[in-house]
């Protein structure tokens, strides 16, 4: 289990350093874009597995859920990946004018799977935003996916 936390802990990490050295970077400069759908879809292969061992090693308190933030643990870093997901979708949008359509609808996917994340926290874990957080993800993959492999 430390081991796991040890991981989670140096993954979260490298995706904050490698956030801050893409930003840093001049986003004109072509080469900067193009790594974004790939950061964005290594991102997203670590949020599923964040999200499966916060489903396998954490609860949810019914009473007072957001007392789950005030213990270290996997739902915490679930939370702050996605997070840096809907910022790095939203600077896509922005700044990668070639595939803006393409981009809007990642983006649309990973705030849908956000949204329901933090609905579904917060309103005592109802299926629907479960559903509506896991189809989110999926659509995130799809689009990402195509954007990387296929172009």
């Amino acid at each position: 289990m430390v081991l796991i936390i040890i991981i989670a802990l140096a993954t979260s990490a490298l995706i904050v350093l490698g956030i801050v050295s893409i930003l840093h970077k001049n986003v004109d400069n072509e080469k900067a874009i193009l790594s974004f759908p790939r950061f964005i879809l290594g991102s997203l292969s670590l949020q599923f597995v964040l999200g499966i061992l916060a489903n396998l090693y954490q609860t949810i308190p019914n009473d007072k859920p957001w007392l789950v933030f005030h213990t270290v643990g996997f739902i915490i870093f679930h939370t702050l990946n996605a997070f840096f997901l809907v910022i790095l979708s939203t600077y896509l949008v922005f700044y990668d004018k070639k595939d803006r359509k393409l981009n809007q609808r990642g983006f649309g996917a990973i705030a849908l799977a956000f949204i329901s994340g933090i609905i579904f926290v917060n309103g005592g874990q109802n299926d629907f935003f479960s559903f509506t957080m896991a189809l989110g993800f999926l659509l995130a993959i799809l689009v990402f996916s195509y954007k990387v492999f296929h172009q």
